[in-house]
């Protein structure tokens, strides 16, 4: 039922992030599919949090069309893959800390996705730090917002999901 859950969610989110980036352009600089990806990993599952970032960094990144196919997924992976074991290690899990680690995340994701198009030449020629920074701050800004109305969705969508991880686990 978790793989179900994971999959349905990656593709309502991938599919919203892409349908209100067309009809709303704030949205283009937002990443629901982080969120999703951020609140999985915090779930104490290191391979959970790997696989949910591959996947909905491809998805985001065939949807997007973004030029460098794959930028998107290596961040997500990254990124899920550092807050699970994170996680696992000193137990970040509460209501603070997830939204600080959104803003973190959101910030490494832009970095990560930035340096990525860097490497491999693929960056516009009229982008500047002024820009990078601009899109670093609305994305940490906007997703903090987001997470905030969304974490308490994700807690009740996932809540058998948190039950079986801390009786694995053996935490309270």
């Amino acid at each position: 039922m978790q793989i179900v859950k994971i999959v349905i969610a990656i593709i309502f989110f991938v599919g919203l992030q892409g349908l209100l980036s067309n009809y709303v352009r704030e949205f283009q600089r937002l990443d629901i599919t982080l969120i999703l990806v951020v609140y999985l990993s915090l779930k104490r599952n290191p391979m959970q949090g790997t696989i949910v970032g591959a996947l909905a960094g491809y998805a985001y990144d065939l949807l997007s069309g973004v030029g460098l196919l794959g930028a998107s997924s290596f961040t997500k992976t990254l990124i899920g893959f550092t807050v699970a074991t994170f996680n696992v290690r000193f137990a970040i899990d509460n209501k603070l800390t997830r939204l600080i680690v959104i803003v973190i995340a959101s910030i490494v994701n832009v970095t990560l996705f930035i340096g990525l198009h860097y490497v491999f030449n693929s960056l516009p020629e009229d982008l500047h730090l002024r820009d990078i920074v601009k899109l670093t701050a609305w994305q940490a800004a906007g997703n903090l917002i987001i997470g905030f109305f969304l974490f308490p969705i994700f807690d009740r969508i996932f809540v058998q999901d948190s039950y079986s991880a801390s009786t694995r686990t053996g935490s309270w």
